[in-house]
């Protein structure tokens, strides 16, 4: 029989060397069918929410294809949230009126005015120290 000292096996005979092999040999095995299982059903887990999101997906595409038919005979589609012409040309103005803007001053010609006038400013407060 196998003795054991100092956590160390000793195997008497060759029996105890095929019955130690068996049970290391056994063990190995539990471990790789419960590595199986776990592995199993992992996959099983990850099919099932493939699935379920293929069938949700599958779920929206029909409510989708279901209201674009329904427009195609006629039924139409609900429009009442979005702005109307009539509400449209009460509110905002049409090219037509809109002003051209072509003979407004940019921002380079009033700050170039601006300089001007500061200039002539400061000649006419000269011209005022020399009188």
């Amino acid at each position: 029989m196998a003795l054991e000292q100092n956590k160390i096996q000793y195997l008497d005979t060759w029996d105890d060397v095929k019955e130690y092999s068996k049970k290391k040999h056994d063990a190995a095995e539990k471990e790789k069918d419960q590595h199986n299982v776990t592995k199993s059903f992992v996959n099983e887990q990850i099919s099932s929410a493939e699935k379920k999101d293929n069938e949700e997906e599958q779920a929206e595409y029909a409510k989708i294809y279901q209201k674009i038919d329904d427009i195609s005979a006629g039924g139409g589609a609900d429009l009442t949230p979005y702005l109307k012409k009539t509400e449209a040309a009460e509110t905002y103005a049409t090219k037509s009126e809109i002003p051209s803007v072509d003979d407004f001053v940019t921002q380079q010609q009033l700050q170039e005015a601006v300089s001007d006038k500061a200039t002539l400013n400061q000649v006419a407060t000269l011209e005022q120290k020399i009188d």
